[in-house]
């Protein structure tokens, strides 16, 4: 039995990214099934690896797995590839299944990387690759930031962001720059120039009671080099945050009580736009965002 995002999991795979746990009731279960070739009939086809309906998503990566995720509680998996096939699954698993998961049972899960840091949350927003995940490592690293969560933060109904993923995938070099200490890193076999940074629990955030002042800062590669940002005001933030919503192919999805959540996030959070140098180097990615973060009260 496993503790991963505030839900109790029974699994019949090792989950290395959750806390071993003991416990009466399940929240989600993982097992390994016989999953059909294409998926039901009935739901939104988006390509010939994915297809996504009400409370169904199918998910195919080939020579590797196949996954079903069902009703916000049931992961479905076949291996077709015994060795390379079950790493890559649980990378799946950490983050894209417990997403839809979430997505499933009605809650705001956005696509993003969030510390906590001077006393305020702050949640990065961006496609893979823009550098969401090192930005929040270098604050992490140098100026004594917490982790909320990598990848995907969830909000509750009371738009409160409250899990912690534990870790941080970042590309190894990264890591390497911020000299975060080797036992802590874990690089990915099938792919050597990305490594997972098993943050320590002193360096992750406690959940709050409180309200905390929120900045969601959405990050977006640029060919310009200067500092470029704006802050996001009504009908703008919330079309805005629409993107930021983990995996856009499930927009047409998102249930009503979601969308009262983003609304309420909208309104109670600071939103600003980012521009990045596209490829940026993390020197260069931190100077602009400490420059940012002493220039935002004058909008």
């Amino acid at each position: 039995m496993y503790n991963y995002l505030g839900l109790t999991v029974e699994s019949e795979l090792e989950l290395d990214f959750a806390e071993q746990v003991t416990a009466s009731s399940v929240h989600v279960s993982i097992s390994l099934h016989n999953i059909p070739e294409h998926p039901k009939e009935g739901v939104d086809v988006h390509s010939a690896y994915c297809a996504v309906g009400n409370q169904y998503v199918w998910l195919f990566i080939p020579d590797m797995f196949r996954m079903e995720i069902l009703n916000g509680k049931e992961i479905r998996i076949q291996l077709l590839n015994q060795a390379q096939g079950k790493e890559l699954v649980l990378r799946y698993l950490e983050n894209f299944a417990f997403a839809m998961l979430y997505q499933q049972k009605g809650e705001l899960v956005t696509h993003s990387t969030a510390v906590e840091w001077l006393g305020e949350h702050w949640i990065f927003c961006a496609d893979t690759g823009v550098g969401k995940s090192s930005l929040a490592a270098y604050l992490m690293q140098k100026h004594d930031a917490k982790l909320i969560g990598d990848e995907i933060t969830i909000f509750e109904s009371s738009a409160r962001s409250i899990f912690s993923t534990g870790f941080v995938d970042l590309q190894v070099v990264v890591a390497s720059l911020l000299n975060i200490p080797n036992e802590q890193v874990v690089p990915y076999s099938s792919d050597m120039s990305r490594c997972r940074w098993n943050v320590p629990k002193a360096k992750q955030a406690i959940q709050h009671e409180d309200k905390v002042p929120r900045n969601i800062v959405l990050l977006e590669s640029s060919n310009e080099s200067e500092l470029k940002f704006s802050r996001l005001h009504g009908a703008d933030s919330l079309n805005a945050l629409m993107h930021s919503v983990y995996k856009p192919y499930n927009q047409q999805h998102i249930k009503k009580q979601t969308f009262f959540t983003l609304s309420k996030l909208a309104a109670e959070s600071n939103i600003y736009r980012l521009s990045l140098p596209r490829e940026a180097k993390l020197d260069t990615v931190a100077r602009i965002f400490m420059e940012f973060s002493e220039r935002r009260a004058t909008l």
